[in-house]
């Protein structure tokens, strides 16, 4: 009967390091690959120091993934040991599988001083492991031939560095990555840059407390495996070392879940003759990239034009707000004041382009500031005259409001025009294009000083020298349509 047991349980085994073992490590070496590329190639990455750490463990646990678990597939599900083989191999790869092991738990503010520690810190496994003969069998092995650096493996490194430590380290820095995303909204940081580093630090929590609960189970079933008194038995032997071939692998799909929790951040597409650009957008930590089923009708050029996409930032230019206005009709201009035909004090539609999202423009349109009616805020908006030449508008987006009460007061659906004439002639409705007649991004609620729905331009391709945004419904009853930041996405 025991004899059975250990045979199903090493069958099992063997399954499971064929099968499971191939898909984990496929997976985690195509998306380690995919965020080294896509961190490596975005410039706002490469500023943040939060990027560059996920950067280095992606590097990293590429190289757990072959020295470790293909290692494991071809000894425990082949009977193919290269260690054998080969006496480099043999030395180097508990060398790298170390180093990487060492490396993926560091924290990220020593990154560059610690992997100089393990890299010398593992050198004796390029000392001591050698190519053994069996007297008795003939047979080569890949062992350890020094007997004090064996018991350091098993203590040191396998339980308490690769172990005990790391599970410790990532639940003190799991509470640090937290109180870090509290107070990021506290930072005096530019507006996007501010929500990617809220983004990476939500990303590194998340790892951190994956690597917390994989790592658990695997230390356990060591602990075990490590008392003479439960392996007497060949069953309870069996079991035990089955459990640890599957807690085993929980440490390796870490490793591979590792690099694809963020390798879908980014979508880009190259052909030879044609560029088509991806927008993506910060969201509450999430970083989204339009459907690929709309993206065709973004924007696209050839090679040669050498068109690049910015977002509009206001220096000098004038806001002018207007109410009673509809796309095509002339505009009427509001001034400050709290009556009908007016925008509250302070809150001119220029507050949508500061940068600040504690304010943000409240034009009451045909309403008081004492009226609460649907209609409030509806018919009203804004033109502007960007300087410098004409640009096409391929996307907007648009931050609700910052106050807690301020859901009703989003704008619901909206228009934008875009006109190449001047001056006075800009209030004439015959001046302006409808260019967009729709969502403003906010009819699903994405909170309070939070980035709407990416709004894309349809075959964006006319490049106006000014834009005009008017309101046609909002959310619920106030007295007037409000925003804190609007952002036009150009080319």
């Amino acid at each position: 009967m025991s004899s059975s047991i250990i045979s199903l349980l090493t069958l099992a085994g063997k399954q499971i390091t064929i099968y499971l073992g191939t898909f984990t490590l496929v997976v985690g070496v195509i998306g380690g690959l995919l965020n080294v590329i896509v961190f490596l190639s975005l410039k706002t990455f490469r500023e943040s120091s939060s990027a560059f750490y996920l950067t280095i463990m992606s590097i990293v646990n590429i190289g757990q993934l072959p020295t470790g678990l293909l290692s494991r597939i071809m000894i425990s599900g082949f009977g193919i040991d290269w260690t054998l083989a080969s006496l480099f191999y043999c030395k180097f790869r508990y060398y790298c599988f170390n180093i990487c092991a060492e490396m993926s738990m560091t924290s990220r503010r020593l990154v560059l001083i610690f992997v100089l520690i393990w890299i010398i810190h593992n050198i004796p496994y390029l000392i001591y492991f050698d190519h053994v003969i069996s007297i008795t069998t003939g047979q080569v092995t890949c062992t350890n031939t020094n007997n004090i650096f064996q018991q350091y493996i098993i203590y040191g490194i396998t339980l308490i560095i690769g172990k005990l430590l790391p599970i410790s380290i990532t639940f003190v820095f799991g509470l640090l990555a937290y109180h870090n995303v509290q107070q990021l909204s506290y930072r005096t940081a530019p507006l996007v840059r501010r929500e990617l580093d809220k983004q990476l630090t939500v990303m590194i929590l998340v790892l951190i407390v994956f690597a917390f609960f994989t790592n658990i189970p695997n230390t356990i079933a060591y602990i075990l495996l490590a008392m003479p008194g439960l392996t007497q038995d060949p069953v309870v032997s069996a079991q035990i070392q089955f459990a640890n071939l599957v807690t085993t692998y929980l440490v390796y799909i870490y490793f591979a879940c590792y690099n694809n929790i963020i390798c879908f951040t980014v979508n880009y597409i190259g052909t030879t003759h044609q560029c088509i650009l991806y927008f993506a957008q910060l969201n509450q930590g999430q970083l989204r990239v339009a459907p690929t089923t709309v993206n065709a009708s973004v924007y696209s050029f050839g090679n040669s034009n050498n068109k690049s996409v910015t977002y509009f930032k206001r220096t000098n230019e004038t806001v002018y707000d207007i109410w009673n206005t509809t796309a095509g009709t002339d505009s009427v201009y509001a001034v400050s004041g709290t009556s009908i035909g007016t925008y509250y004090p302070g809150q001119s539609a220029q507050t949508a382009f500061d940068g600040d999202l504690t304010d943000g423009p409240c034009n009451h349109g045909s309403c008081d500031y004492t009226n609460g009616a649907l209609a409030c805020g509806t018919k009203a908006g804004f033109y502007i005259t960007i300087n410098g030449a004409p640009k096409v508008l391929a996307a907007f987006d648009v931050i609700s409001h910052t106050g807690s009460w301020s859901r009703v007061r989003d704008p619901m659906m909206i228009t934008i025009e875009g006109s190449n004439l001047n001056g006075s002639a800009l209030t004439l409705g015959s001046s302006w294009t409808l260019i967009y007649n729709g969502s403003a991004g906010l009819i699903t609620d994405p909170g309070r000083a939070a980035w709407g729905t990416l709004q894309l331009i349809s075959n964006p391709s006319i490049a106006f020298a000014s834009y005009r945004l008017l309101v046609t419904s909002k959310q619920g009853y106030d007295s007037c349509a409000s925003c804190s930041e609007i952002m036009f996405i150009m080319v």
